[in-house]
């Protein structure tokens, strides 16, 4: 199963806040990827899959209402209020910039759409970040996020419960929790072992077996290593040594 059918990167002419909402809408009913998925290194790191081309570049996020992350050009990772003491762009509602040769449209051509787990394209868009854990993580409880794996899923004998696996856990680090919790959030993963019939193989198999358990996919980079590469993955793996595990995409 192609990583795709949990979260897409696709080139966009969107101009505003509301156009990059519709056009994720028409991709499988997706919504904005979050900022903690575009950027899980944090500020001053790069977003996912490297900066993208032709200059400034800015995508919308769905942590609130016209908010935008820089991903190509200078600031990469810095939201627009980072920069701008707050003020979000106003040709994030109208399209129109005095400033911009091309107006936001030349700007704004990339956009992240990932899967609407929170259910806020219910809402309307002033009111995200208001009423979902996005901007507020630190109420999350981590076995409500993960549990969500399960809803609205096909019951097949054939099919594996995905609870059969192991639930992952928090670290520590209190700088780390918040954005450990934001990836289960998003991508509600959970570790398997040889306990659950995981004997290693192929990159393939590694497909096959996560398809198993109802439909899932392969987790992505940033929901192994939440804080980047010199960090410690997310933690709820059994290790014993060196273990090397299968991961969607680009890194």
């Amino acid at each position: 199963m192609s990583f795709f059918s949990l979260i897409k990167i696709i080139n966009n002419q969107g101009i505003t806040f509301a156009d990059s909402v519709e056009f994720c809408a028409a991709h499988d009913n997706r919504v904005p990827c979050p900022y903690e998925i575009y950027c899980n290194e944090a500020e001053n790191g790069d977003p996912y899959r490297g900066n993208r081309p032709n200059g400034e570049q800015w995508s919308a996020v769905s942590n609130s209402q016209n908010q935008w992350v820089q991903v190509g050009g200078t600031f990469t990772c810095h939201r627009y209020t980072d920069l701008y003491d707050q003020k979000k762009p106003e040709w994030g509602i109208t399209g129109v910039s005095m400033e911009l040769k091309h107006g936001a449209g030349g700007i704004t051509q990339n956009i992240m759409c990932c899967r609407d787990v929170h259910h806020i394209s219910s809402l309307d868009p002033a009111e995200w970040g208001k009423h979902t854990e996005l901007d507020h993580v630190d109420a999350d409880s981590t076995n409500e996020t993960t549990n969500m794996a399960v809803i609205d899923v096909e019951d097949e004998s054939h099919e594996k419960d995905p609870l059969e696996g192991n639930l992952p856990s928090l670290s520590q680090d209190l700088n780390m929790q918040k954005r450990e919790k934001m990836v289960i959030s998003a991508f509600q993963p959970i570790w398997f072992n040889t306990a659950h019939g995981w004997s290693g193989g192929s990159y393939e198999d590694a497909i096959l077996f996560c398809e198993s358990y109802n439909h899932m996919v392969l987790c992505p980079y940033a929901a192994y290593c939440p804080g980047g590469k010199t960090s410690q993955p997310l933690p709820g793996a059994i290790v014993n040594g060196e273990e090397w595990a299968p991961a969607n995409g680009v890194s």
